[in-house]
Parts: structure tokens; C-alpha cells; sequence
């Protein structure tokens, strides 16, 4: 059985161990989120990447950790509304405290849930946002720009956003940073009762977990690359010059600047596995977008 809230309702509280084998959950889509967990089904014999266990609103919620997918804002509130909480402090990094007392590891540990959620984004805008986070703006980025030096050899520094697709991109994702697996790849073989876009992020969330989570959580952006868009081209301008414009006027080059025909079909290509995934999900072979609508500037996009 699954565990259930007590006290407060927006609380998290403890998670049950998980079952030997994969458990039943209880399918409670919303909307057009059935029909897109519908299209969804089981994901045959993807293997999957770490899951988060916790329980809001009197549900068991088992989330999909996927980077540069509002993973933060995730993040934020199970270990802020954790009943373990108080432990935060023995850990240095937030991950091994998820790690310890909310992981679920493997599709073989899910326990039973109301609600088996994952978000997902355009594959293209989400590498460009982790360029523009990582190299551009520079915030918690050693990780990704060190292994980016191991790979090409090349100085994230002289790195442009075509050479961080064709020179590194272009090689193994399982052996690149964990921001640049994609998306598809991160999900258990089970079925999903929400597959949540991030531009639906913040009203999706609030029928999950109630407006009072929500709108603690998921209403305010959290790791947002925010600046004053430009559209003149940028992919073939240096990191090092990109941070300078940053530092100087605050100005960040849009989607669309750091995109031409190469650049997206080879995207389209490394990531064919999202475009699939989410053309399966939105009924159309590749996935609808406003290229002239900055990443930033949707009212739920969240880093």
C-alpha cells in the first residue's frame, strides 16, 4: 500500500521501502495528460536513470530526475519538505541526501504511486540553454566545462556553441556530462501517468502536489539564465566573447541566434530519441515551437 500524508497535506512525508518487483500505481492523469500518457506507454527496455520518491498533497509521487528540466525546482522541495530534513546538513550535496532517503534506483524498486511523473522540453532549446547556463553565464559549471576540455582538448573559453555540438556532442552521450544525456534516456520501462511539458510546468504541478506546494516551488523560476535577448547571430562567436556582452550589458543571444539548417538537423539527429519521444507525446513527427519566442521569456520555462 502506499504511504500517505499526515499532518499538514502539503507536507512530504516518509516514502515506503519499495516492493520486490514493480508495483501497480494508481493512474490519475489530468486532462490532455492522459491522452499524452496514453500515446506514452511503457518504454520496453530503456534502462533508465535515478527516480525521486516523495509524497505531497496525500499522494506517492515518483518523479524522473532529468536535468535542465526544472530538476532544481524539484530538487528545492522534497529536500525543504523532506520528513528528513533536519539531516540536510550531514550531507554536502543535496544529490546524496535525495540519494539516501528518497532514490529510486531501478524500475524493480518503484513503489506503488499515484502519480509516476517525468518533464520534458524541446531537445534543442534544452542544449542551448545548458550552453548558454554553463558556458555563457558560467553558474555551477566546473563539472561540465572541465569534461568539455577532456574530450576536445579545446578551451571552453574558444568553445562556440557549433563546436560544443560538433566536437562534443557528436560523440557517445552515456559518456559525456549528464546535462547533454538525453531526455528519453533518463526514463524507467514503466508507464508514466504524467508526461509534463515545461511550459505547463507551473499549472500541471498544482493539480500534482496542490497550489500550496506549487506555488512555493514552481510559480518562481529557479536557476533561470535570465538577460536581455538579442537575435544577432551567435553561433559561431566564442564563449569567452558571449560572457564579456554578459558581464558588460547583460545581453544573452536568443534560441533562434544560436541556431542555423547544420546545427539543427545534426541536434535533430543526436537527440532523435526525444524528438521521437515527444513527437509520440504531441501527435506530430517533431514537436511544434516558436523559434522567434525566447526560452526565457515563457511564463513557466524553468531551467
Amino acid at each position: 500500500m502506499s504511504a500517505r500524508a499526515t499532518g499538514h497535506s502539503a507536507g512530504l512525508v516518509q516514502v515506503p521501502a519499495p516492493g520486490p518487483g514493480i508495483a501497480p500505481f494508481e493512474n490519475r492523469p489530468r486532462q490532455w495528460l492522459a491522452r499524452a500518457a496514453a500515446k506514452l506507454g511503457a518504454f520496453g527496455s530503456n534502462r533508465g536513470e535515478r527516480h525521486l520518491a516523495f509524497q505531497a498533497n496525500g499522494k506517492t509521487i515518483v518523479y524522473a530526475y532529468i536535468r535542465k528540466n526544472a530538476c532544481s525546482a524539484f530538487k528545492a522541495m522534497i529536500c525543504a519538505e523532506s520528513p528528513h530534513r533536519a539531516r540536510l546538513k550531514e550531507f554536502a550535496d543535496p544529490m546524496k541526501f535525495l540519494g539516501t532517503f528518497h532514490a529510486v534506483r531501478t524500475a524493480k524498486q518503484m513503489p506503488v504511486a499515484d502519480h509516476v511523473i517525468f518533464v520534458y522540453r524541446d531537445p534543442i532549446e534544452r542544449t542551448v540553454s545548458l550552453f548558454r547556463n554553463k558556458f555563457i553565464v558560467r553558474v555551477n559549471n566546473a563539472d561540465t566545462v572541465n569534461h568539455y576540455f577532456e574530450v576536445t582538448g579545446q578551451k571552453p573559453g574558444d568553445a562556440t556553441f557549433r563546436d560544443f555540438v560538433t566536437r562534443y556532442l557528436a560523440g557517445d552521450l552515456s559518456q559525456r556530462d549528464p546535462h547533454c544525456r538525453p531526455q528519453y534516456r533518463h526514463l524507467f520501462p514503466v508507464r508514466y501517468s504524467e508526461a509534463i511539458p515545461m511550459e505547463l510546468l507551473w499549472s500541471s504541478m498544482r493539480a500534482i502536489v496542490g497550489p500550496e506546494l506549487c506555488d512555493r516551488y514552481f510559480k518562481v523560476r529557479v536557476n533561470a539564465t535570465d538577460g536581455v535577448e538579442t537575435s544577432e547571430p551567435a553561433m559561431d562567436v566564442t564563449a569567452d566573447a558571449l560572457q564579456l556582452r554578459y558581464a558588460q550589458d547583460g545581453t544573452l543571444p536568443r534560441l533562434s541566434a544560436f541556431l542555423d539548417e547544420e546545427l539543427r538537423g545534426r541536434l535533430n539527429q543526436i537527440y532523435a530519441e526525444d524528438v521521437a519521444m515527444i513527437g509520440r507525446l504531441q501527435g506530430s513527427a517533431i514537436p511544434p515551437r516558436d523559434e522567434n519566442m525566447g526560452m526565457e521569456s515563457r511564463r513557466d520555462a524553468r531551467e
